[in-house]
């Protein structure tokens, strides 16, 4: 009798020693996962509130103390994002170009390639922008991607062919918000279109003949006014010289140098006024692309892909 109850003890013995350390297991399991969410929560809530390098060194700790790939991939991509809007854009290319490659994500990959789309047109890198934006725009096909490209080819310069953009996404775009927001886009490159552009030609040949007047029709008044007075002081100087001296019979070493400095400014009257034409014509560009951004920034269609998201 003694011998069983000693043997029952040693087998519920053996038991427990088996059983406790998969509880405890289990317990840890479900304790990195709540932590797992706490620290996406705080992440979002930082983001959200604009805390955006805390909400990368929270992001990074999760990152580092995961093993799971989806939650890297989440991680990846909300610190690239963030560094988008911290504009440090070559390090956010860096890690959404980690979520490219370790994400099988539908949704994460069609949105890592917008941000990489957006990064490379701060970057002024704009065949690369459309690249990324071009893949993005395949993966989904409701026009949303497309917008942006639209925009890029804007800041291109390329009015013609973003105009053409818009109107084919106004005309095949399933998604009604996209299509309401490139109909108002398409207004505001119709009042663009109205504007016409300054000719650097014709700005220097007006400058060649009367001097100022390339600038003043580029609407750079003040730029005008000094060329005329710069250019024709010199010009009456080199006159007023000449019959001097000549009055005199005298050297005219002092008119032949008043008529240098007259030449050399009615020069540089003639390229500032062709430069004029140049800056003007991408002021106008700049501000209606300036314009279709911010239409573009404050829609659904943008803060629909916001790095907010732990889902």
């Amino acid at each position: 009798m003694e011998y069983s109850k000693v043997l029952i003890l040693i087998i519920w013995a053996a038991f427990w020693s088996v059983i406790r350390p998969c509880q405890g297991q289990e317990s840890g399991i479900a304790t990195l996962t709540s932590q797992t969410k706490t620290l996406f929560d705080y992440a979002d809530f930082l983001l959200a509130d604009q805390d955006y390098y805390r909400a990368i060194s929270t992001l990074k700790y999760l990152h580092f103390i995961s093993a799971d790939s989806s939650i890297r991939t989440q991680c990846n991509y909300k610190i690239g994002v963030a560094y988008f809007y911290s504009q440090r854009y070559e390090t956010s290319i860096k890690y959404l170009s980690k979520t490219l490659v370790g994400s099988a994500n539908q949704r994460y990959l069609y949105r890592a390639n917008l941000y990489m789309g957006f990064n490379y047109q701060k970057l002024d890198s704009y065949d690369k922008a459309k690249e990324y934006l071009q893949v993005a725009e395949d993966m989904k096909g409701d026009g949303a991607s497309s917008l942006f490209i639209g925009l890029t080819l804007l800041k291109q310069g390329q009015v013609h062919r973003a105009v053409e953009t818009y109107r084919y996404i106004n005309q095949t775009s399933p998604d009604t918000n996209v299509i309401v927001l490139s109909a108002n886009i398409l207004s505001i490159l119709d009042k663009q279109s109205r504007i016409s552009p300054r000719s650097p030609h014709v700005a220097a040949l007006l400058s060649s003949v009367l001097p100022g007047a390339g600038q003043v029709y580029s609407h750079h008044y003040y730029d005008g006014v000094q060329a005329f007075v710069l250019v024709t002081s010199f010009v009456y100087t080199a006159v007023i010289s000449y019959k001097y001296f000549a009055s005199r019979d005298q050297n005219q070493v002092t008119t032949a140098f008043s008529i240098g400095i007259a030449s050399l400014f009615h020069y540089a009257n003639i390229i500032g006024a062709a430069k004029t034409a140049r800056y003007r014509n991408m002021r106008d560009q700049k501000v209606y692309s300036s314009s279709v951004e911010n239409l573009l920034k404050g829609s659904t269609v943008f803060s629909s892909v916001s790095p907010q998201i732990s889902q």
